[in-house]
């Protein structure tokens, strides 16, 4: 079973707040080491915005999970993963589904 990690930032997002992919990760992978989630996959969104779900990166984790291969899936913080409310539930409903 995977630990995915996902990482998204727009490019406003990164230009206005410093955020970065990289940052992301390194937190996530801290993270994972600190609980003992083991390694992690990350997989990222970099320049997209997060007010849909049409985002390559997310489709994929997404599928692995209704594939039955993900444990985990982590976020920086939850905008990372959307900023709609209702795909918000979505995924919860996905996520504890599979």
């Amino acid at each position: 079973m995977l630990t995915l990690a996902y990482c998204r930032v727009s490019t406003e997002e990164q230009a206005e707040e410093g955020w970065s992919i990289e940052g992301q990760t390194d937190k996530l992978r801290a993270y994972a080491t600190l609980h003992d989630l083991g390694e992690i996959t990350v997989i990222s969104d970099p320049g997209l915005t997060g007010g849909n779900m049409q985002r390559p990166g997310l489709q994929q984790v997404l599928s692995a999970v209704e594939a039955g291969h993900v444990l985990h899936v982590l976020v920086w913080r939850l905008d990372r993963l959307c900023r709609n409310l209702r795909d918000q539930l979505e995924m919860r409903d996905l996520f504890e589904k599979y």
